[in-house]
């Protein structure tokens, strides 16, 4: 597959590759988001083609915990987020109150497991319209948010399953922001 096609970025949310995706080692590449204050630094484990065709992709999405881990262990690597410091960094999954997709806690937890860090399940997305399959502009214009206790001037990791535009993840930057973090 053409994976730098997959991440392409178009439409009212800028995204851009600012390292090259590689097939054949994890993390594939990076990606820079606009977000409200600042850019945001992505990671890119694997692409959204091969994230679905995964065996355990539609039970870890329905909140398979178990799938959700072996989906993990199989497209991760810390080793690309070794250089962040081993205290003061709080690990955040996107994730929707009651909702399902087990996939960015599963994620969450290996992270810090592996790296020593602490697991903030405090803040979770509002329940809102799905934004999966819309064009461009209207995913801009749909922007999630998100609600929960931040804790002032903590540094945060933000962990998601999937990474499109980014809009989902400059949205609870800043939140996280607003908060003090």
């Amino acid at each position: 597959p053409d994976l730098r096609a997959e991440f392409e970025m178009g439409g009212a949310v800028p995204g851009r590759l600012v390292e090259p995706m590689r097939a054949e080692a994890a993390p594939m590449g990076r990606m820079e988001i606009a977000a409200e204050a600042g850019a945001l630094q992505a990671t890119v484990h694997t692409s959204g083609r091969a994230l679905k065709a995964h065996p355990m992709y539609e039970a870890a999405k329905a909140g398979d915990g178990d799938a959700a881990r072996e989906l993990v262990r199989d497209f991760v690597s810390t080793d690309a987020l070794g250089i962040l410091p081993k205290s003061d960094v709080l690990v955040v999954p996107v994730r929707e109150r009651g909702q399902g997709n087990a996939i960015p806690r599963a994620f969450a937890e290996m992270v810090t497991e592996d790296l020593g860090l602490k697991l903030d399940v405090d803040i979770y997305k509002q329940a809102a319209a799905k934004r999966r399959g819309m064009p461009a502009a209207e995913r801009a214009a749909a922007r999630p948010e998100f609600e929960g206790a931040v804790t002032p001037g903590a540094k945060y990791l933000l962990l998601d399953d999937h990474v499109t535009q980014g809009g989902t993840l400059a949205a609870l930057a800043e939140h996280i922001r607003k908060g003090g973090g």
